[in-house]
């Protein structure tokens, strides 16, 4: 890529809200050729990759709109967002429900459900923990 080439690429914030705005407009696959082109020689954040997904969906490209969720979560994944790139996952696997490396990855990333313990010695007013609140109230 040349030097003149660099300067006239728009930034990808500028580009996702242009093919926000196309999309607005009802041209779909304006704005992911659009998306697709930028998407095929640069490394696309997340946000790129989910509206790549949203408009493969609406136009019925279901297997292109599973592959750019998959590249939404891995970024959101290697950014440690883990709630956001299950959701990615999920909406993938809700196009692909036989999908079962899909099915894998969402069970990978689902939530891990917490445990809370619940101490007798909280309740127990002669519990030790109290002696030591009360030694240092004392102080």
């Amino acid at each position: 890529m040349g030097a003149a080439h660099a300067l006239t690429m728009p930034s990808e914030k500028a580009l996702k809200a242009y093919a926000e705005a196309l999309a607005a407009e009802g041209r779909m696959h304006a704005a992911a050729k659009l998306i697709n082109e930028y998407l095929a020689t640069n490394d696309g954040g997340w946000g790129l990759w989910h509206l790549f997904a949203q408009l493969s969906k609406r136009m019925g490209r279901t297997a292109l709109a599973v592959t750019a969720y998959r590249a939404s979560a891995r970024q959101l994944e290697a950014a440690g967002h883990l709630k956001h790139a299950h959701a990615a996952l999920k909406s993938a696997l809700r196009l692909s429900p036989a999908d079962v490396s899909l099915r894998e990855d969402v069970a990978r990333l689902a939530p891990k459900p917490v445990k809370r313990v619940v101490l007798e010695c909280v309740t127990d007013p002669h519990c030790p923990i109290f002696d030591i609140l009360d030694d240092e109230a004392r102080s």
